[in-house]
């Protein structure tokens, strides 16, 4: 999500998870949580692994070096397939070995 306001949106309409549990606004995140989320529109579910907190704002590609995606599905698939889950960190960022 791009702004808190999206981020508050989303959990007061139960669409964020941290640890399995419904997350309010105010929730504190630690490292090791793992968040699951929708998209704004509803279309994809994401589970991320908080890999570590910055201290200030960071750039949208630092941010990226702060979790960790473990799965991604579709959530109109009635199979609940997982779609572009990476297997390692490197293919998450677009690297290859």
């Amino acid at each position: 999500m791009k702004t808190r306001s999206q981020a508050a949106k989303a959990c007061s309409l139960g669409h964020v998870l941290v640890n399995g549990e419904p997350a309010r606004a105010s929730k504190e995140v630690k490292v090791g949580d793992r968040l699951r989320y929708q998209d704004r529109l509803s279309r994809h579910e994401e589970e991320v692994l908080i890999l570590h907190l910055p201290e200030r704002a960071v750039a949208k590609a630092e941010a990226r070096d702060c979790y960790e995606r473990i799965s991604r599905r579709l959530l109109d698939d009635p199979e609940g397939a997982v779609d572009r889950t990476p297997e390692t960190r490197e293919e998450a960022q677009g690297e290859t070995t």
